[in-house]
């Protein structure tokens, strides 16, 4: 982009970055569910999410005093020497993967299976999880929505003019103590009522955005329901990674069907926020949003079983 900023480069840009997205959600999904014990699996996503929600704070609080301070091609030295440094960190993974590779050659492989029977694995998962993936597809289009709007925040509520970066990063910081909370919260009610609930909690606050005109009420607001959004990240994680714990037959599965429901809701996001932008003009917009997210989060807590079970018939 810093070399050519035309369509095709900025395309390819956003492939390679959603790759990466869909990279970082299986491993941190596979990690957690073999890596960690069940009773952990929401603090320890919620730990990763924390570390990643850093990034996004110092993102966009830093992003335009970056920009001012270098210029294009002293950003793109920078930007070089942070993929050096990236590829030198690689470089033991890399070893310890061909080490372990070693040790496993007399391991028996499983055997591949058939387009067909992979299409059925993933429609019998799918049907299994659809609740969950209802309330995915519901959160991520939150979030594309929150990502799409707030930069240009300013065009339906003028007060919050220059305010697009500070209300991004207050959307991210109650994670840094609801991460914190969601286990022990999880642990007490179920990591699936958990994360149900608090989503309802959180589109009940972001629906009253729509008739927000004081700035300090906007970002108390915001920060309420990036609160209970937090939660609701952290015990539907944890959930998904106690049925890749249960499932040894289904996991690809599991983190495909998972993975599908999310990108579903990054792609609707932005058409949705984009198209009431221009139609609405206003911040009742949000209201809409957050009522109809509310909804289908108390249509997911009536028809979600207690128990989602697999073929291996463990506990879900």
């Amino acid at each position: 982009m810093f070399i050519s900023p035309q369509f095709v480069p900025f395309l390819v840009g956003m492939m390679l970055w959603g790759l990466y997205y869909n990279l970082w959600g299986f491993a941190s999904s596979d990690f957690t569910a073999t890596e960690t014990k069940v009773a952990f699996h929401v603090t320890s996503v919620s730990i990763l999410f924390f570390f990643h929600d850093i990034g996004y704070v110092v993102g966009t609080l830093g992003a335009e005093p970056l920009l001012a301070a270098f210029t294009y091609k002293q950003l793109l030295w920078i930007l070089i020497g942070l993929v050096l440094v990236a590829l030198l960190m690689f470089i033991p993974l890399v070893k310890k993967r061909n080490d372990v590779h070693k040790r496993s050659d007399d391991v028996p492989r499983g055997r591949p299976v058939s387009f067909a029977t992979e299409l059925l694995k993933l429609r019998y998962v799918g049907v299994k999880l659809l609740p969950l993936l209802i309330l995915g597809i519901t959160m991520s289009t939150i979030d594309a929505v929150t990502w799409t709007i707030t930069p240009i925040i300013e065009r339906i509520l003028p007060a919050l003019e220059n305010l697009g970066g500070i209300i991004l990063a207050v959307n991210f910081l109650p994670s840094f103590f609801a991460y914190g909370m969601a286990g022990p919260i999880s642990i007490r009610f179920g990591k699936k009522k958990t994360g149900i609930v608090t989503f309802i909690l959180g589109s009940v606050a972001i629906s009253l955005l729509g008739f927000t005109q004081s700035i300090p009420l906007y970002l108390l607001i915001s920060f309420i329901s990036a609160f209970f959004y937090s939660i609701a990240y952290a015990a539907v994680g944890g959930a998904f990674a106690d049925y890749l714990k249960e499932s040894s037959s289904n996991d690809n599965e599991i983190l495909s069907t998972h993975d599908m429901a999310t990108n579903l809701g990054y792609v609707v996001g932005p058409i949705l926020g984009g198209g009431l932008l221009t139609l609405l003009n206003s911040a009742i917009l949000f209201t809409y949003i957050g009522v109809v997210a509310a909804i289908i989060g108390c249509y997911v807590l009536v028809m979600m079983p207690k128990k989602i079970s697999f073929l291996e018939h463990n506990k879900g």
